[in-house]
């Protein structure tokens, strides 16, 4: 029906290290927020949005996410076990916090079998907070979801027979402030790891390297990434991944690169850590691909350098498959459309069916995108 996209105003110079409870970061995100429900506003405005049921995802910043394993007789873990193991991994009290879970299932551990679960929590407090910055600005949620499942539920839309079942996918969110890893089977998350490298990173690097302030950076590093999704899928691996179009000869491309060779390395490194813990946890058939999503994925250097390091090949992804997009603008379509995966994702939180599969037969209108329990909250 409608799709608008506008840039949040950054500020430059480094993201405060502290906990997610520090006062000043906490300070920090409210702004964010506030902003952003001001461009929200302004874009509902302009474009013919329907209705006003919103929803967004809780900022990673408030999160808390753990892996931790249960003996194998326990089918789901109980509110006091959660509990406890919060009380073990987390650094804030679980008295005070939501405590969310999404359990894949079994995972050998040695010569035993365990149940894996992924442990999600948030401070009640800041979720009020950030609840509340959005009423107050007049802009009501109607829900909130959790940022692994909003993106991988653009994935897992396409999962309609038996084969889709078992099919892995490994989902890439390179954001501007974190990364994050999301590893599924069929519609079941398996596995998220948060990675504290991201845009940000990059763009610091090349504003030390070219001796030029943050904004100018960040504006010369969106410059090279304006390829639409037509370029790279006309490029080759075997070219680095790199469309023919880009100007390999530009001195300041050049610079640019270089400057971010090593967090796109120490990103690529997580990564690789990641893809072996999976493979040691619930072994069976490896991945055979990567795909990226997310604001800063469409960086060729990025790409390029994954493709070099990693065991298995990466791509951009392309969240936007069989979506209608005929009254998106022509500078949304055209740019590389992996920055749409969590907007979509988000979207289709209250959808019905039908959705069209890879191949554009229609989908049948009995089946609902959101079917099934991703996430359970515990209590």
């Amino acid at each position: 029906c409608a799709a608008a996209r506008c840039a949040l105003p950054e500020q430059g110079g480094d993201w405060p290290a502290e906990s997610p409870d520090h006062a000043a970061v906490l300070e920090r995100s409210c702004t964010r927020w506030r902003t952003a429900c001001e461009l929200i506003r302004s874009m509902k405005s302009r474009e013919k949005f329907r209705g006003d049921r919103m929803t967004a995802a809780l900022p990673r910043e408030l999160l808390h996410i753990r892996h931790f394993r249960l003996p194998s007789s326990l089918t789901k873990p109980t509110g006091a076990e959660m509990e406890h193991q919060a009380r073990q991994l987390l650094p804030i009290d679980p008295q005070s916090a939501q405590l969310l879970y999404i359990s894949p299932g079994e995972v050998r551990s040695g010569s035993e079998t365990r149940q894996e679960v992924i442990l999600i929590a948030a401070l009640k407090s800041h979720v009020k907070l950030f609840v509340d910055t959005f009423k107050e600005a007049g802009v009501v949620l109607d829900g909130l979801d959790f940022e692994p499942c909003a993106m991988y539920r653009a994935v897992d839309r396409f999962v309609r027979r038996r084969d889709d079942e078992n099919e892995l996918h490994v989902l890439v969110d390179v954001g501007f402030d974190h990364s994050q890893v999301v590893i599924g089977k069929g519609k079941d998350i398996h596995f998220i790891r948060p990675i504290a490298v991201g845009g940000r990173n990059f763009v610091q690097a090349v504003s030390r390297k070219l001796g030029i302030s943050f904004d100018e950076a960040r504006a010369l590093r969106r410059r090279f990434e304006d390829v639409s999704d037509d370029a790279w899928k006309s490029s080759a691996i075997s070219d680095l991944v790199i469309p023919s179009a880009i100007d390999h000869d530009d001195p300041i491309r050049k610079a640019a690169n270089d400057a971010t060779r090593s967090a796109i390395e120490e990103l690529s490194r997580q990564i690789s850590m990641c893809l072996r813990y999976y493979a040691v946890t619930f072994r069976g058939e490896p991945p055979t691909q990567l795909r990226l999503i997310g604001g800063e994925a469409s960086d060729p250097q990025l790409l390029s350098i994954l493709n070099r390091c990693l065991s298995i090949p990466a791509e951009l992804a392309r969240p936007l498959l069989n979506v209608d997009t005929l009254r998106m603008k022509h500078s949304d379509k055209s740019a590389a459309s992996s920055s749409w995966g969590l907007a979509l994702g988000l979207a289709l939180r209250f959808a019905d069916g039908p959705f069209g599969p890879r191949d554009g037969k229609p989908r049948n209108r009995n089946t609902r995108v959101n079917e099934y329990p991703q996430i359970e909250r515990v209590g």
